[in-house]
């Protein structure tokens, strides 16, 4: 399951619906959540830990500024609850980001190396089927954790995890609509 860590969630209910973690996200750029505004990812990383769900945690890069600079403000978002974080992963998919594969997938290295430097060692990337495919140069980022978003009867590649629907489904007893996501990987989901 994806949260976009909006507080609220009851994972005790998500739990007994059948899922084995949760993938929350923590941070996009390099000052979201704004400062004065609510937060809620430390509070829904804990409740997913104590609701015996394995914890993600996931960025949205934007890449509006150097990918070091996003890194540090999403550990810095995430360091507080680490020991409860099993891996985290960049969401790379905004169409802003740069078009030069070789450039983009050079950022994500960045921000994957910044990460590994500061001790994350489960570091993965988040991108849709036909991104990962024509804007990213997957044979520059092996090594990582894959999270693929594609809503087909079949993934159509190896990764770790596999988000096949995006209807916003919802979970009976628990505010909100969520994405779902399948693993291949039992770190991930247990």
């Amino acid at each position: 399951m994806q949260s976009s860590g909006t507080g609220g969630t009851d994972f005790t209910k998500v739990k007994a619906a059948g899922f084995s973690f949760a993938i929350i996200k923590a941070s996009e750029g390099v000052d979201l959540p704004k400062s004065g505004t609510a937060d809620y990812f430390k509070q829904d990383a804990y409740n997913t830990y104590n609701a015996g769900l394995k914890v993600h945690a996931y960025h949205m890069f934007d890449a509006t500024s150097t990918a070091k600079k996003e890194a540090d403000h999403f550990a810095a978002r995430v360091d507080p609850v680490k020991p409860k974080i099993c891996s985290v992963f960049v969401d790379v998919e905004y169409e802003n980001l740069s078009k030069n594969k070789d450039t983009l997938t050079n950022f994500v290295k960045t921000f994957i190396t910044e990460l590994n430097r500061k001790g994350y060692k489960n570091v993965g990337i988040y991108t849709y089927y036909n991104f990962y495919k024509t804007r990213l140069n997957g044979s520059k980022l092996t090594g990582n954790l894959l999270w693929i978003a594609r809503y087909n009867a079949t993934l159509g590649m190896k990764a770790d995890v596999w988000q096949h629907r995006d209807t916003k489904r919802t979970i009976k007893g628990v505010n909100g609509s969520f994405n779902f996501d399948l693993t291949y990987n039992k770190a991930i989901g247990g």
